[in-house]
């Protein structure tokens, strides 16, 4: 006897309790959004045929292949799940076919989010200093630190503290999987006087700001900072966004000889490959830039 309709939506309710020690709200509420399709479609027994059934009952809502592609993932991950904590209930999902529906498709490639070059940097904070009084120190912190876009807009005052001028210590407690690290905030001289007078006007929520002559306060929200840069983009001439910065940051330490370990707890990338990804993308003049630092070229090795 197959699952019903309600069996299935509670089951998605124990998958999300589940996804939420490990991923933030944001992905958990995604993935639940997407499975309610399979809900819809009232079954979790998804062999050969059935799986074609139900990406075709996906095609007949007029979903993005894209989309469809995220929804079969996470359907397949769901039941990966359901097959681990519970036995007993007959759930199949089958790859071969999953795979054969990927190859009939093509799907566009994702868009790589590359680093910024000094110069697109250098024009965004210059465009910001003078005239964004609360965008200008968040762009610093997004930019000079690698923090994640969730993980900025929830710092409070007292999360960083000054070691040297310039080099903040930060105390992550909002990082996704909800593990708790730290990270540093490594500013350039040239800003570093900037952001420790914004710092002096902050009160302990940092990203909450007034319009002039307004009295009414607001806070930064994810919607807002992503409608801010793409308005940036369009006044700028390249695209823009969080990701951007938190690439930069991480080219910038492996471009400078940090190792692949330290980059990788300074992030919180969940596994070293992720790091190792972006290490691999840098080209071969960075990392014979970065032999050539290791064995102090034309001498004899350091150490």
């Amino acid at each position: 006897m197959g699952l019903s309709g309600e069996d299935i939506r509670e089951l998605v309710e124990e998958f999300a309790e589940y996804l939420s020690v490990m991923r933030d709200p944001k992905t958990v509420r995604q993935k639940v959004y997407n499975l309610r399709h399979l809900v819809d479609f009232g079954s979790l027994n998804l062999r050969g045929f059935r799986l074609a059934k139900f990406y075709k009952h996906l095609k007949g809502k007029g979903l993005k292949e894209t989309t469809i592609g995220q929804i079969l993932l996470d359907t397949r991950m769901f039941i990966r799940w359901i097959k681990r904590n519970f036995p007993e209930l007959e759930v199949y999902f089958d790859d071969t076919t999953l795979g054969e529906i990927r190859k009939s498709k093509k799907y566009p490639q994702r868009e790589e989010r590359e680093a910024f070059t000094e110069e697109e940097l250098e024009k965004i904070l210059s465009h910001l200093r003078d005239r964004e009084p609360i965008f200008y120190p968040f762009t610093l912190v997004l930019a000079y630190s690698g923090l994640r876009l969730s993980e900025a807009l929830a710092l409070k005052r007292e999360d960083l503290s000054e070691e040297e001028n310039g080099f903040f210590r930060i105390e992550v407690k909002n990082a996704k999987y909800n593990k708790r690290r730290v990270a540093y905030l490594i500013l350039p001289p040239r800003y570093a006087e900037d952001f420790k007078y914004f710092l002096q006007k902050a009160g302990d929520e940092l990203w909450t700001y007034r319009y002039r002559g307004g009295r009414k306060f607001y806070k930064l929200t994810p919607d807002k900072v992503v409608r801010f840069y793409r308005k940036l983009s369009e006044e700028l001439g390249f695209k823009i966004n969080a990701h951007r910065f938190r690439k930069t940051f991480t080219v910038y330490l492996l471009r400078n000889g940090v190792d692949v370990a330290t980059v990788q707890r300074l992030l919180g990338h969940a596994t070293a490959r992720i790091t190792l990804e972006v290490y691999a993308k840098m080209g071969e003049e960075v990392m014979g830039e970065n032999l050539k630092r290791i064995f102090n070229f034309g001498g004899t090795p350091k150490g």
